[in-house]
């Protein structure tokens, strides 16, 4: 059972854009895969915390790429936990071609009630051989966003019976596809930082809109149609 976790994937032409860059979408697919394998393997994997009626929700992911990925690239995806602060815990990922970095990521995750739904402390739940050693984070912690005002109308998705994952809520790399509808294009994407806020179930609509900042960013987000529920926030650079 090690720490460290490595995957080599190779980028394939369906999970590119016309610019032959990964699809946020798509990145978000490999990382939530490497995360589940190596959950499963460390003993904190989905069958593991059903027995205790517990479950793993994606909270806040802050990525960083220093160039489009491309189609065909083979590469080297490593992820590892890095400990826990407050109630997140927390995972790091790192993508590398060759000798070359193109992405890292840090990501917080809580660890919930299957119950109640509310969060439980990963310091009592967790084995002691994952909180004794931890090891370096790319980025802090993903802290909250502010809700900023939303240009133009907005995009309607509902989702569907194909976009649920295991808990049968809307699986967390969907979401890289309404930020994609908001780019250009793929490989312009430098930096993201997604909160997932709410979980969207079976036939929830989510208005999605994004809005240009002053200092460059975009910011996208997705609610409710009353907008009294904010499922998603993310800021784009």
């Amino acid at each position: 059972m090690s720490r460290v976790f490595e995957r080599e994937i190779i980028v394939r032409h369906h999970e590119c854009g016309s610019d032959s860059c990964l699809k946020l979408k798509d990145l978000l697919d490999y990382l939530q895969d490497v995360a589940a394998e190596h959950a499963d393997e460390l003993g904190v994997g989905l069958s593991s915390i059903r027995e205790h009626r517990e479950l793993w929700v994606l909270s806040r992911l802050r990525l960083s790429l220093t160039r489009g990925i491309r189609c065909g690239e083979r590469l080297r995806l490593t992820t590892y936990p890095s400990g826990v602060d407050a109630l997140f815990a927390l995972r790091q990922y790192t993508l590398t071609s060759g000798d070359e970095v193109v992405c890292r990521g840090t990501s917080g995750w809580l660890l919930l009630s299957a119950s109640t739904f509310r969060p439980l402390r990963p310091s009592d739940c967790l084995p002691e051989s994952l909180l004794s050693e931890t090891l370096p984070s790319h980025f802090p912690t993903p802290g909250k966003l502010r809700r900023e005002e939303v240009a133009g109308a907005r995009r309607e998705y509902v989702v569907r019976a194909s976009d649920l994952d295991e808990n049968n809520h809307l699986n967390n790399a969907q979401y890289g596809r309404f930020i994609g509808d908001a780019l250009s294009l793929p490989g312009e994407l430098r930096e993201v930082q997604v909160n997932y806020n709410h979980q969207a179930l079976l036939g929830d609509v989510l208005c999605c809109g994004e809005t240009r900042l002053a200092d460059g960013q975009l910011y996208v987000d997705g609610v409710s149609p009353d907008g009294k529920i904010s499922y998603f926030q993310a800021m784009v650079r």
